[in-house]
């Protein structure tokens, strides 16, 4: 397409994560929201006009107009994990470039068809690791692979939900380890520039109602990597005290640290002590930085004038390593990778 021209957009959503990236697609003046496909026709049409958007709204049964209109440059697919592979390779065959929400599809040889689509067709596939894109942990990747920190012998993540996701959602999530421990895989191997070789993990279901559809709740994972550095993983549905999200590196010549983010940066101190203000609410809050910035690179990929951050290579990665953790759960022992 012409480097100058606006990006046209069709998004597939439902739900909240769907809102999140409509309103990153507002926010991008290179771009415009021509379409949003879903079932939940009124609720989109709330959105729209509150937004003031000029957005036709679409049943999924009228898809195959969508994709024929050559106006549409690109689609964003953040339905449930279910539709996504059939919803990106409907639209790359359709010559559309694609953002998908991870996972891309529920097996490593879908995953694999979507992105040998995309090579033949030559038009990009993009998977949504947000993190990569959230400032702060930005720069802390940026100070690691400067040398700032010397040679990375641990890094730690933190991940706990806030408020918990309703069952509704958990139900069609793909379980907690595709659906949350990915991140957290994805940001380390990113980091450290490399894949463990070991996994070790515990996991539990405190709450009942998690239990009962077999998924679990609480989880602990420990990697071995090459160079020698050590991963930990630490996650959690549900953290009453607000949207927990922290990483840290520490090196041989120092650490590095993301931490929480306050929803405002004030303290109030007394004679009961210090008291700070709650943390961000969710993700959609904490996370909204990222959000942006990965749908402006993704734009920025279409009128070629950046390459694409998040690899098949980086999508393939991260698949396989959560699966033998999600192993090492299941047998309770490591796992070793190819």
């Amino acid at each position: 397409m012409n480097s100058k021209s606006p990006v046209g957009f069709v998004l597939f959503g439902m739900g909240r994560i769907g809102h999140t990236h409509a309103n990153s697609l507002i926010r991008e003046p290179l771009a415009q929201l021509k379409y949003i496909v879903d079932v939940e026709v009124d609720k989109v049409r709330k959105f729209v006009a509150s937004n003031f958007l000029d957005t036709k709204i679409v049943p999924p049964s009228e898809l195959e107009t969508v994709l024929a209109d050559s106006s549409v440059d690109a689609a964003v697919v953040c339905t449930p994990t279910d539709f996504h592979e059939d919803l990106v390779v409907r639209c790359l065959k359709a010559g559309k470039a694609v953002f998908c929400e991870k996972p891309i599809a529920k097996s490593l040889e879908a995953i694999e068809r979507c992105y040998n689509i995309a090579l033949s067709k030559n038009i990009p596939l993009f998977c949504g690791f947000n993190r990569r894109f959230d400032p702060t942990i930005s720069s802390v990747a940026a100070r690691v692979k400067n040398g700032d920190i010397g040679r990375v012998q641990i890094v730690k993540t933190t991940s706990r939900d806030f408020p918990m996701p309703p069952i509704s959602y958990l139900k069609i999530s793909g379980g907690m380890f595709h659906d949350c421990c990915v991140h957290d895989v994805d940001a380390i191997c990113w980091l450290l520039g490399e894949t463990p070789h070991t996994v070790f993990c515990f996991a539990h279901a405190f709450h009942p109602e998690i239990e009962e559809i077999k998924d679990v709740d609480t989880i602990m994972v420990v990697m071995k990597f090459p160079s020698g550095a050590m991963g930990q993983i630490d996650l959690s549905r549900h953290a009453i005290y607000g949207y927990d999200q922290r990483i840290e590196v520490f090196g041989g010549g120092g650490m590095v640290t993301s931490d929480n983010v306050p929803a405002f940066n004030s303290q109030m101190f007394n004679a009961g002590g210090k008291l700070q203000v709650s943390l961000k609410h969710s993700f959609c809050e904490r996370y909204a930085d990222s959000y942006v910035l990965e749908m402006n690179h993704f734009v920025n990929v279409i009128r070629n004038k950046e390459s694409l951050l998040v690899s098949k290579d980086d999508v393939i990665r991260s698949w396989n390593v959560v699966g033998a953790i999600e192993k090492s759960f299941q047998s309770g022992k490591p796992v070793t990778l190819p």
